[in-house]
């Protein structure tokens, strides 16, 4: 039966589109079968077997197909199948018995090969297979019966096997050119999906820019600055905002998805992960675009066992942003239709899309799935459904549908389970890396309900860390000002300060040294909404109310995890008070290591060059620490060491660590010659800073492990790999760490650095040259100019090396960097939200 049915769909597609031609065939067989009759009457053809009878019920049967537009309504699904059995009866059984019963001949031959090319026009290659060979068949069984003796007409057997031959031969050749046209068209569609995929993308990211805007432009808290009604317009213009820039975002990266699957390999499931059947589906009810508010209401989830399945979370909300948009079109036609979403695990996973509007006719079930089928929607394409399946299957699954005309219609997504087994070590891993991440931190947990706060402790203490309790913002920020925390866990909704004005205070160093601290929101408020304004409150991430212990270890992991080069930057109890004297003759490289050495609760003192550093040690200064840049003007790194060696006890004694932007072996035991303890490569990081000054200065056991970890964040010089011209993330955590005004600083020094390469250049000053272009590394590095490190690293190794650059047009290829590095810093800069005047909320 399913192979039956499967031929019967391929003759049904075959009259896709409401053609007229199985009419026109039904007038034509009326026309013919008595024309063809009434020739031998004529003379023009021989006496042949009176056929009068076949013909006369062959005409009867062609008669409904031409009247096919006259049938009722409730015989209309019977058409098809109508059709089928004329079609049989008519071309190849008539004319192949008439033949039989002739005895072979001519005019028999010419009928037959007529027969095959009116079969192939009727119905599909398969189909038209099925129709010649029952047909025959018949043909011959009622042949033997009238007469069991008579023998086969040699012209019969050779003319059927050329017929079917010739409609196997056509098929394989329509085959091959359909073949060759779909792979033209998909190559036709791939280029057009392109162009329009590169505009839309370009007007959707003008789009985002703009909500952006909007967003920066909207106060993040609201209370006590407006009135009640106020308070709720602006939170409701926060919501909308937030809601758009989430369909901006689904919309491109719908986009990928779709130009995806014009691509031979379709959708790439190497990138599926596990998701929460329950989780995906709320997700897709809350974001989708309801075309009134009241819509929503009648759009019921109802999770009676939740699910894990493999795949990608962004296809199947597009998928049931599809199911939910082709229900909800029927919404105001059908005042009292709803849409139910059941999810359920029993054998498989399943997810049951089911509305009560209109239904959807059984003929146009069939192919629903098909690509450009619609269910009847004036401006439907056709395309989402066929999406659909694609994803489903892509997933291991399918979809299927179901429908009774007037009732509902049902969209059932079946999905393979992800074994309990594996689900369970997942969760072990994230918790274990939880407790690997907290392991002896401390958390401040700020909340003004005391059982909220117990419990949030309880499951963070269970993770291996200890905690702290505030009740407020203003409590959270005398907490911080009297003990260390490594991480803040904070409630919204606070009186005093509430969730934002606290981290907004602390961002701006309301307490000395804690500016980069790690905080995560913690509140019952739609995630929507409340975690972008977090971020832009200076959060780093969020977390919504309740939540089970798993759920807040992932939380935590991710925010820890995407710290980057801030993870675990926290002032360290053997480093707090301590004094630096950092010496680097760059402004923006000291206030940039200034900036982590504060992170670290330590004191700095600074030098712009060798000679500085020796004049504050003769004056009385007496740091734990110096930081020395190797190369510098006067007295370099080097220099200034040995000078320092010479000097009396205790000065002679004072822990130097070398900065530079030159790895090698050789620079390395050239800073050890000199008389430097340790080593930092250019750029510094917090995590890799503290590693070493705890090594050197008796910090906590396992900061040797920081040391081992000195891998620069920026691109080696030796790849070829694109890279942007900014690290945003890296720019971000400095000017988050206080050194606002580090870009401008950056582009001053710049010039400066610029201007004395093109001297050096000029003059074919090697040294001077060399010193630049040391500089320029240290300075890119630092900043986070991802793409001028790269090049001016490889011009700097060379001519360490003793090598003038190769390249002719050197210069030319780097002042194309420098110039954009400083576009992308301007841009940088213009996307980022204007300051607030300081005590705003």
């Amino acid at each position: 039966m399913s192979i039956v049915r499967n031929l019967f769909a391929h003759y049904r597609a075959h009259h896709d589109m409401d053609r007229p031609l199985l009419e026109w065939a039904g007038a034509f067989g009326m026309v013919a079968l008595s024309w063809l009759y009434l020739l031998r009457f004529t003379g023009v053809m021989p006496p042949l077997y009176d056929d009068l009878h076949l013909r006369v019920v062959g005409m009867a049967l062609c008669l409904p197909l031409a009247l096919r537009r006259r049938w009722p309504k409730e015989y209309q699904r019977y058409f098809f199948a109508y059709s089928y059995v004329t079609c049989v009866y008519c071309v190849p059984f008539l004319l192949s018995f008439t033949m039989l019963k002739n005895n072979g001949g001519t005019p028999s031959v010419v009928n037959m090969v007529i027969c095959a090319f009116l079969v192939i026009l009727a119905a599909d290659w398969r189909n038209a297979i099925i129709m010649l060979l029952s047909g025959y068949a018949i043909s011959l069984a009622a042949f033997r019966l009238i007469h069991p003796d008579a023998s086969i007409p040699s012209e019969s057997v050779m003319t059927a096997a050329a017929t079917v031959l010739v409609v196997v031969a056509g098929a394989l050749a329509t085959l091959g050119q359909k073949r060759a046209e779909a792979a033209r068209l998909q190559q036709l569609y791939s280029s057009m999906a392109g162009s329009v995929a590169h505009e839309v993308r370009n007007h959707l990211t003008q789009l985002r820019y703009v909500m952006n805007a909007i967003q920066r432009g909207l106060p993040i808290a609201t209370f006590g600055q407006f009135s009640a009604e106020q308070s709720a317009l602006v939170d409701e213009l926060i919501r909308e905002t937030a809601r758009g820039q989430k369909a901006i975002s689904r919309g491109l990266q719908s986009i990928s998805i779709t130009l995806q699957q014009l691509k031979p390999k379709g959708f790439d499931v190497t990138a599926f992960k596990r998701l929460s059947a329950a989780e995906c589906v709320n997700k897709a009810v809350e974001e989708f675009a309801y075309p009134d508010s009241s819509d929503r209401d009648k759009v019921h989830v109802i999770i009676n066992n939740d699910f894990a399945f493999k795949g990608e979370e962004t296809i199947l909300v597009m998928v049931l942003f599809n199911l939910l948009k082709n229900a909800i079109y029927y919404f105001p036609m059908y005042a009292q239709a709803s849409l139910t979403i059941i999810i359920d695990c029993k054998a498989t996973g399943s997810i049951v899309v089911r509305d009560t509007g209109p239904g959807i006719p059984e003929n146009t079930l069939r192919h629903l799935f098909g690509d450009f089928a619609t269910a009847g929607k004036p401006d439907g394409m056709g395309l989402g459904l066929a999406f659909c399946r694609r994803a489903m299957r892509a997933f291991g699954g399918d979809i299927s549908c179901k429908s009774v005309m007037g009732e509902f219609t049902q969209f059932t997504m079946t999905l393979p389970v992800v074994p309990a087994s594996e689900i369970l070590a997942d969760e072990q891993e994230v918790m274990a890396r939880a407790r690997e991440l907290l392991a002896g931190r401390k958390v401040l947990v700020v909340d003004d309900d005391a059982l909220v706060r117990r419990n949030t402790g309880g499951k963070l203490a269970a993770m291996g860390c200890s905690f702290g309790e505030a009740c407020d913002g203003a409590h959270a920020l005398d907490m911080l000002n009297r003990s260390h925390y490594d991480l803040m866990l904070m409630d919204i909704n606070m009186p005093v300060f509430d969730g934002y004005e606290t981290a907004r205070r602390i961002r701006r160093g309301a307490v000395p040294g804690r500016a980069d601290i790690v905080i995560i929101g913690h509140s019952t408020w739609q995630p929507a909404l409340a975690s972008g304004r977090s971020l832009r409150a200076g959060m780093n991430g969020f977390l919504a109310k309740p939540c089970t212990p798993l759920q807040m270890a992932k939380v935590v992991v991710e925010v820890l995890e995407k710290s980057g080069p801030l993870e675990g930057a926290v002032s360290v109890p053997a480093l707090a008070g301590k004094t630096v004297l950092l010496a680097d003759d760059s402004a923006v490289n000291r206030a940039i290591v200034k900036s982590y050495l504060m992170v670290l609760g330590m004191q700095v003192i600074e030098a712009g060059h060798g000679a500085e550093v020796i004049k504050a040690l003769k004056a009385g200064a007496r740091p734990d620490a110096i930081l020395m840049d190797m190369n510098m003007p006067g007295m370099d790194g080097a220099q200034t060491t040995r000078a320092l060696r010479k000097m009396p006890a205790p000065v002679n004694k004072t822990v130097v660590i070398a900065i530079t932007g030159h790895t090698s072996q050789e620079h390395r035991e050239a800073a050890h010659d000199a008389g430097m303890n340790g080593f930092l490569a250019k750029p510094v990081d917090v995590p890799m800073l503290r590693g070493e000054l705890n090594r050197l200065l008796g910090g906590a056991q396992g900061e040797v492990r920081a040391q081992a970890q000195q891998v620069m964040q920026v691109p080696s010089p030796e790849s070829d790999d694109a890279v942007p011209a900014l690290d945003v993330g890296r720019i971000g955590n400095i000017e988050r760490l206080g050194a606002v005004n580090m870009l401008p600083q950056f582009l001053l020094e710049l010039d400066r650095q610029v201007e004395r390469l093109k001297e050096c250049v000029e003059e074919l000053d090697v040294p001077g040259l060399r010193a630049s272009l040391h500089s320029l590394v240290g300075l890119s590095g630092e900043v986070g100019a991802q793409a001028l490190y790269q090049a001016t690293s490889r011009v700097y190794r060379g001519m360490c090396d003793g090598q003038w650059p190769a390249s002719s047009d050197w210069m030319a290829q780097l002042m194309e960097v420098v110039a954009q590095t400083k576009t992308a810093v301007a841009e940088y800069r213009q996307a980022q939200p204007m300051p607030t005047q300081a005590g705003a909320s």
